[in-house]
């Protein structure tokens, strides 16, 4: 469901913002960051993406049911599976996501401590610490979500993608303190976050409060150097592990120590030092690799460096081989025996001339040459207090010399030619071996006289042939070994002078040698073999022959030659599947052809065929848009008809209306000049009497006027004549009035008989509109009733016409699809030809290829069997007799050299091939083991004394602790080129970068650095066998491949669920192995990029990885405490190795025989790789 969330979410984020610009105000964003982040984690780098992307953007954005569906309290899934059925907005999903909430979603808010303090807080000292373990690693600078950066108080005064998050002096309003505190929907940590981070406690809170109360000031000034301790006892897991392919060396990264093992044996070869980390005064004494836990160990691939990876630092070393501790020349001639005292100071060289040198082995020079002896000195022995020696010589003669000065004490002679000596009894009696195949043990503590030899206490009797060395075969003195060229080995008690022991080496015994605690015992023979014996059961324990580093080459050049002659099979039987597939694929082209001329043939008939169907279906389509047309037309018709009679229908009613008012308004008017006339009539009667009146009362002034003016004193007439004028006066003025009321009369008359005419000539119209409307209103419906027939009659139509569509139409489509098949025919069989053609061409091609890959294949093999055969000569040619044998004073190796000029060390237990020592330029004819540890050889006139365990030397340091650019982080990763030229380094900053580098070997250089490798740390890296690639894994999920010449990516492969721990290439460079934290084992082809398989049966993590040599099977380790091997071809279980501590680390030889782990316990174990569960060593801290 995850998977499903993620690619749903991704889509409709990306898809959708791809097709539209979406933008949401930024509050809301936030809020879906953050809801996002609280409650589905994994989407945390989505949402963050979609915030930067989004943020201060505005948009418009309509809502729908669904949206109010689900803010109603639809679960995250429920939307993504809504959003599967039903797209919905962009923006809709973001107000949904920001608009949910509920109490239970929301976090209780986190308690504050009380902190009562006067001083100012330190933000680097103070703050920092908390932001880096709980806030940093996903705002910084490198990774600053929300564009937050939590690094200074600089960069948080910037604030972020929402603006501010920090208000100086008031916490409470502050972003970052009410985030830190769950006071709000945004908190920090999110819960659940990948990094582990866990909320800040209540004193913690208390403090950032009171930074930004104080002001959110400070700096940062630089933490200045780190200071390291050492790391306490106890601290011991092991990390890393690395083996050399011929498994000859184990190295195990436990602590901060690189302890050094032999792989065949478990003897511990010492630890690597750097000597830098002496002079720092951390550490006293040597043996320490780092300051830092061991991160990861890689041997390039001569197993003549390993690297070592570290906090910022990655290490080399480099094997010292031959280390000689001095040389001494010979005066004389060439050394034939030797014996060193017991405080190792002094060597005693018995030489063919018959002379002995006695040699200062501190100050490395001959002291002085004793001579006496006629022939070689075949042995000598040097007394335990170091006062005596003891030589015996060919010439049948035992001398004893004084040390101090060379002075001879005795000369005895004795029967036979004497061939080796030895002190027994804590140095009381000599042993002498004679060529007359006796034993004679002779007293040395009595008084010796220089010339009466003493008679020999015993005579040791039953070799059946000369005897070649003794030995002490015992702490305690009482028991002397013998070795003879009868083949035997005998042990004999002294005391006694009985046979103990009698060990058959199957040939010519020419040296022996007996383990300093008696437990051991080593022949060397004429057959060129040694052989180790177990002196409790008399088993042998193992035989050895020839040069362990030729032998190695052999058995190397072997494997080679199969892996070669297995690929020049597979190389065989490509021949002829590439001829096969060259003539299939002609085949092919010429059947894609002929498809080709058949394709097109039915598609003319196809096309041809759905001609009538096409014209049928375009009649059709006319014929329904016309009747479409014709329903619209009906339909616009009936609604003007409909229409046109509302109208006319209104327009009777309007002049049914108009004509009443009409009649009202003629009958008024009649009305009004009827009344009119009557007025006028009565007005002009009125007028007449007026006018008449006023001619009487004129009359009657004129009158009393002339009475008056008869009389003008007669005031009576006086009075009359004023009488009669104002008489006169007022009946003129009643008769203007009397006139003028007529001629308005008169004007009212003749208005209200042209309003009558008018109204009369209105009433005649309105008949006439009415008598219209009426007429058009019968029309009208006559029409609308045509009109409404007519719309389902056109209805009718188009349904037939739709139903003769369809009809036509899947005729029609049926031959379309005919036509589209047999196009889609036609382009298929053209892309067939194209394709077929190119197969064609690249079969063909693939033949003379895989006949070139024959060729080379078998010049491979050819060289291959030729580089068996010379490392089988050199192998053989170094099966020389050894003559020398000794064993180490701890009794952890045993030295044996001979007529091949070289020293061999082996296993002083079982004698497994440790070392070779080369320098010598003639058989060695003698070794001794110094009380140091040292080792002296002698051969022809010198003496060389030898490291035989020296340390590796350091050559160069990568990086620094307080360099934080050049090496980010832990190195977890290294991986050296197949040429050993090119050392690779992986870190990074977890959850902020994954770095990978490419570095020279030779002089600690930068070859290359792959800018962005991996957005998380890397975990492990391996080259490909050809070293052109080369693969890393990380925590980002990722495992990719890189083109190491162009330094760009090649190719990236997803399919882990959690952290990619180990990256293994399968010798054919075609198959590469991962494993993760998701408890899977993934098989991948590189050509192709698929997943080929998974294997899942770990329970816990798989942290480690490798395949094993050319084959197909690969071993693993895990945090059950197991090893698996398993098939890649299947993906079977082959073998299990379990423990019951988590297993960090896996490797092993080339040849499979050896895996060693490394976990958690600090034991490194070493298993037999062809034994299931078989344990060889268990080696604890």
């Amino acid at each position: 469901m995850l998977g499903l969330i993620q690619k749903q979410v991704a889509w409709f984020f990306v898809a959708e913002y791809a097709e539209k610009t979406i933008a949401v105000p930024r509050k809301n964003i936030v809020q879906l960051a953050n809801l996002a982040l609280n409650s589905l984690r994994p989407l945390r780098d989505l949402c963050a993406l979609c915030v930067k992307k989004l943020a201060n953007s505005t948009t418009r954005s309509s809502m729908n049911s669904r949206t109010t569906l689900l803010r109603s309290g639809a679960t995250f899934t429920n939307w993504i599976l809504i959003m599967q059925r039903t797209p919905i907005t962009t923006l809709a999903l973001l107000i949904v996501l920001a608009g949910r909430s509920s109490s239970e979603d929301k976090p209780a808010p986190l308690p504050v401590a009380e902190l009562k303090r006067d001083t100012p807080v330190d933000f680097e000292q103070e703050m920092l610490p908390i932001f880096t373990r709980s806030c940093l690693a996903c705002h910084n600078a490198t990774d600053s979500e929300y564009d937050v950066v939590l690094e200074t108080p600089q960069t948080i005064a910037k604030g972020g993608a929402d603006g501010p998050i920090v208000a100086p002096g008031k916490s409470a309003e502050s972003r970052l303190f009410m985030a830190a505190s769950h006071t709000i929907d945004t908190i920090m940590p999110p819960a659940g976050n990948k990094v582990g981070a866990k909320p800040l406690s209540p004193e913690e809170l208390a403090l950032l409060k009171l930074w930004i109360d104080q002001g959110a000031k400070g700096e940062v000034k630089g933490r200045g150097p780190t200071k390291w301790q050492p790391l306490p006892p106890g601290v011991n897991p092991i990390f890393a592990v690395a083996i050399t392919g011929d498994g000859q060396t184990v190295a195990a990264g436990r602590a901060n120590q690189v302890h050094l093992y032999h792989g065949l044996s478990g003897l511990e070869l010492g630890r690597l030092t750097d000597p830098e980390l002496l002079k720092t005064g951390v550490y006293a004494q040597p043996g320490v690799a780092d300051l830092d836990l061991i991160q990861s160990l890689a041997f390039s691939p001569d197993g003549e460096r390993i690297a070592m990876g570290g906090f910022r630092t990655a290490k080399i070393w480099r094997r010292q081989h031959d280390v000689r501790v001095g040389e001494i020349a010979l005066a004389a001639d060439a050394a034939r025996s030797m014996a060193a005292s017991a405080d190792g100071k002094w060597l005693a060289i018995g030489e063919a001339s018959g002379k002995i040198e006695w040699l200062d082995a501190v100050e490395k020079k001959s002291v002085r040459t004793l001579a006496g002896h006629a022939a070689a000195v075949t042995g000598v022995a040097i007394a335990p207090d170091g006062a005596k020696l003891y030589s015996g010589s060919e010439d049948k003669t035992i001398r004893i010399w004084n040390a101090a000065d060379g002075a001879q004490i005795a000369h005895w002679e004795t029967p036979a030619p004497i061939t080796a000596v030895a002190l027994v009894l804590g140095g009381k009696q000599l042993a002498t071996g004679h060529a007359d195949n006796v034993i004679r043990l002779w007293d040395v503590a009595a008084d010796i006289k220089a010339d009466a030899p003493p008679a020999p206490v015993k005579e040791l009797k039953g070799h059946g042939g000369p005897i070649a060395a003794l030995a002490l075969a015992s702490s305690d003195g009482k028991q002397l070994a013998s070795g003879s060229r009868d083949g035997t080995l005998r042990v004999w008690n002294v005391e006694g002078g009985n046979e103990i022991r009698n060990l058959n080496h199957g040939a010519a015994v020419l040296a022996i040698a007996v383990r300093p605690d008696g437990k051991r015992l080593a022949t060397a023979g004429e057959n060129n073999t040694v052989r180790v014996w177990n002196a409790e059961n008399n088993q042998s324990l193992g035989e050895v022959k020839g040069h362990v580093w030729t032998q190695l080459q052999f058995e190397k050049a072997g494997r080679v030659v199969a892996a070669t002659k297995a690929r020049l099979e597979e190389r065989k039987q490509a021949v002829p599947q590439a001829e096969m597939l060259a003539k299939t694929e002609a085949e092919n082209v010429k059947k894609a052809t002929e498809g080709k001329a058949a394709a097109e043939k039915q598609l003319a008939e196809k096309q041809e065929a759905a001609k009538k169907p096409t014209a049928d279906k375009q009649m059709a389509e006319q014929a329904l848009a016309d009747a479409k047309a014709a329903v619209t037309k009906a339909i616009a018709d009936k609604e003007a008809a409909d229409k046109a009679f509302d109208e006319s229908k209104t327009n009777v009613d309007k002049a049914q209306a108009a004509k009443q008012t009409a009649d009202k308004t003629a009958a008024d008017a009649q009305a009004a000049a009827n009344n009119a006339t009557q007025a006028k009539t009565a007005a002009e009667q009125a007028s007449k009497q007026a006018a008449d009146a006023a001619k009487q009362a004129a009359d009657a002034a004129v009158a009393a006027k002339a009475a008056s003016d008869k009389e003008p004193d007669n005031a009576g007439l006086k009075d009359a004549l004023a009488a009669a004028e104002k008489s006169k006066l007022d009946a003129e003025a009643k008769a203007k009035a009397a006139q003028e009321a007529f001629a308005a009369a008169e004007k009212t008359a003749t208005d209200a008989a042209a309003a009558l005419k008018a109204a009369q000539d209105a009433k005649t119209a309105a008949e006439k509109t009415l008598a219209d409307a009426t007429k058009l209103r019968q029309d009208a419906e006559q029409a609308k009733q045509k009109a409404t027939q007519a719309v389902p009659q056109a209805e009718n139509t188009v349904k037939q016409n739709e139903q003769k569509l369809k009809q036509a139409t899947e005729v029609f489509q049926k031959a379309e699809g005919e036509v589209q098949t047999a196009m889609s025919a036609v382009t298929a069989s053209v892309k067939a030809i194209e394709v077929a053609d190119a197969a064609a061409k690249t079969a063909a091609d693939a033949v003379p290829k895989a006949q070139t890959a024959v060729q080379a294949a078998e010049a491979t093999v050819k060289q291959a069997e030729a580089d068996l055969q010379t490392a089988q000569q050199a192998a053989t040619s170094a099966e020389k007799p050894r003559r020398a044998l000794a064993f180490s004073p701890d009794g952890l190796r045993l030295a044996a050299a001979g007529e091949d000029n070289v020293v061999h060390l082996y296993s002083g237990d079982n004698g497994t091939p440790l070392d070779t020592l080369a320098g010598h330029t003639a058989p060695v004819a003698a070794v001794a083991f110094l009380a140091d540890g040292s080792l002296a050889s002698a051969a022809e006139k010198a003496v060389v004394r030898w490291n035989v365990n020296p340390e590796w030397i350091h050559e160069r340091t990568i990086g620094k602790p307080e360099d934080s650019v050049t090496l980010v982080d832990r190195v977890l990763a290294l991986a050296w080129s197949p040429d050993g030229k090119t050392l690779a380094t992986g870190s990074g900053q977890p959850s902020r970068s994954g770095q990978l580098k490419l570095w020279n070997v030779a002089d600690g250089a930068l070859v290359r650095e792959f800018a962005d490798a991996h957005s998380d740390t890397i975990f492990a890296l391996d080259f490909s066998p050809d070293g052109q690639s080369l693969a890393s894994c990380a925590a980002d999920r990722f495992m990719k491949v890189w083109d190491v010449a162009a330094g760009k990516l090649a190719r990236g492969f997803e399919g882990h669920t959690g952290h990619v721990l180990g990256v293994t290439w399968k010798s054919d460079g075609r198959r590469l192995a991962s494993c993760g934290a998701d408890n899977a084992i993934k098989i991948w082809d590189f050509l192709t990029g698929e997943q080929v398989r998974t294997i899942a049966n770990a329970q816990k993590e798989v942290v480690s990885i490798t395949f094993i040599g050319d084959g197909d099977e690969l071993v693993s380790a895990n945090g059950e405490g197991a090893a698996r091997v398993h098939r890649a071809g299947d993906g079977g279980n082959v073998r299990n190795y379990g423990t019951s501590a988590f297993q960090y680390g896996v490797a092993t030889s080339e040849d499979g025989k050896l895996i060693v782990t490394g976990g958690q316990d600090g034991k490194l174990r070493i298993w037999n790789g062809q034994q299931d569960n078989k344990m060889l060593f268990e080696i604890g801290p």
